[in-house]
């Protein structure tokens, strides 16, 4: 297994920051690979799509994404493994984001306003006291890739009951679905479909 530090030499993140996420990575993978996995393909169609973007940090963008679901490691691994989940587990599921965020808010609050709101309809989290204002301005932006970037994957690499009946391998129905969960992100989603739909073949 490669090291994490080698995984986010390879997303561009920079070695001052890569030292205050490793430990928080290492958690992730120690208690669920497959969170792990997830979150080192989001951060890199993220980085992809923020490389497109004129303007965005694609660096910055990849640690928030790559540090998205940390707060998972309050989340039994058995549930995250699930198919499907009981409310009760959906409920306790929902407040990773809750968790993420007060995890990464003191030592890197821009990933935790990724980390606390990439879930629009979960517990909605403020701004890092740490967060310039600057930065402040330009989050809602990043997380808008991220969110998509989020539901891509999942819906590429999981099987569960509400994407069982949806062909993965056809372009046009991901767009379709990926449509109707982003109204506004008709650019990013045709890139991101065109260029990483293809990585997921040995998946299926």
């Amino acid at each position: 297994m490669k090291s994490i530090a080698h995984d986010l030499e390879q997303l561009g993140i920079q070695y001052i920051v890569s030292v205050r996420a490793i430990p928080f990575l290492y958690d992730i993978r120690s208690h669920h690979l497959p969170t792990y996995e997830h979150s080192l393909r989001v951060a890199e169609h993220a980085k992809f799509l923020g490389d497109k973007e004129l303007g965005l940090d694609s660096a910055l963008l990849a640690t928030g994404a790559v540090l998205h679901d940390v707060g998972k490691i309050c989340v039994p691994a058995s549930i995250l493994d699930a198919p499907d989940v009981t409310f009760g587990e959906f409920a306790l599921i929902k407040k990773h984001v809750i968790v993420g965020y007060d995890l990464l808010e003191d030592t890197l609050p821009f990933s935790a306003c990724i980390a606390g709101k990439h879930h629009p309809k979960y517990p909605v989290v403020d701004y890092p006291a740490a967060l310039s204002f600057e930065d402040r301005g330009k989050v809602d932006v990043y997380v808008q890739i991220v969110t998509l970037c989020d539901f891509f994957d999942a819906l590429m690499s999981r099987n569960t009951k509400s994407f069982a009946r949806i062909n993965k391998q056809d372009p046009f129905e991901v767009k379709r679905v990926l449509r109707d969960n982003f109204k506004n992100s008709e650019l990013m989603l045709e890139l991101l479909v065109d260029n990483k739909l293809n990585s997921y073949e040995q998946m299926h």
